[in-house]
């Protein structure tokens, strides 16, 4: 499978698969676990999970469908696919009145609607049992004993939007995001996944690279990201539209990290301003 959407991880199974059936056949759902490689382990002090990452892998290919109907928890499993996104019709009910109100209606950021709301998720190439695990610890320490493999991905695509950059940690930390179009040149079996051939995932970049990507980046720009996957939790405000009260609604996303982000077109950046760069560079 060509790299312009390629994830790659090693996984504990933190949820025993589901099954159903659809008008397209087959679909199944299994919950994963893999893990960061940001810290050492064994400088660790907040457990055998730390730097976790969560997430759901899908899929209707029936050999995939065959290695998941045997998964159990605390199986680790290795793992080949690519990122998915898919628009959801996200709903939250307000703990006031009781009423359900869609994000599209209620959650409003800086002045605007926000979107109904997307899932994201892994769906899989290859699918296989690397080792099984009694203990959920157990299945950690596999993944941090093998954690350069645990967490790759590769993606290839077109900035969205121009890059929001912010500040974390009292603003020692600078970050900064920005969302990929990526067509997808692997096209699974059933439902609209045929037709959706373009993925959007969010991109995040922090330290010095953040900045760096910051000045760069623009919408169009074509960009090579080698990464890993992360997972974030989130916190946004709905306002009722029954009772007109303001409520938090939490949950989580799935992005990717990015280790380097690498400029392959910008798209303001004319042939002429590109030979006056290589010219200027030993003066800058």
């Amino acid at each position: 499978m060509a790299r312009h959407n390629y994830v790659s991880v090693l996984a504990l199974v933190r949820k025993e698969p589901k099954f159903k059936d659809t008008v397209d056949g087959r679909a199944g759902i299994v919950g994963l676990t893999t893990i960061m490689s940001g810290r050492e382990y064994d400088k660790a002090t907040s457990g055998y999970q730390l730097n976790s990452v969560s997430f759901c892998a899908r899929t209707q290919e029936k050999e995939i469908l065959d290695v998941m109907d045997t998964l159990q928890l605390w199986d680790v499993v290795k793992m080949t696919g690519f990122l998915a996104t898919r628009e959801k019709d996200k709903k939250a009910e307000c703990p006031f009145c009781n009423a359900v109100n869609r994000r599209v209606d209620a959650c409003v950021r800086n002045g605007k609607p926000k979107s109904g709301g997307n899932e994201i998720f892994v769906y899989p190439i290859t699918l296989r049992v690397e080792e099984k695990f009694e203990t959920e610890q157990a299945a950690y320490e596999y993944l941090h004993a093998n954690e350069e493999d645990a967490n790759r991905v590769f993606v290839l695509g077109n900035l969205t939007n121009s890059p929001i950059h912010g500040e974390l940690q009292g603003g020692r930390k600078p970050y900064t995001r920005f969302q990929l179009a990526i067509n997808r040149k692997y096209c699974p079996k059933g439902g609209n996944e045929m037709y959706e051939r373009t993925d959007y995932p969010w991109v995040y970049s922090y330290g010095d690279k953040s900045i760096e990507d910051y000045q760069n980046l623009e919408k169009g720009a074509l960009v090579f990201v080698d990464g890993a996957l992360q997972a974030r939790k989130f916190k946004e405000q709905y306002t009722c539209g029954v009772c007109g009260e303001e409520y938090d609604v939490r949950g989580r996303t799935l992005e990717v990290l990015s280790y380097d982000t690498e400029y392959l077109r910008l798209p303001n950046l004319a042939p002429d301003d590109e030979e006056d760069d290589d010219e200027n560079e030993d003066s800058e």
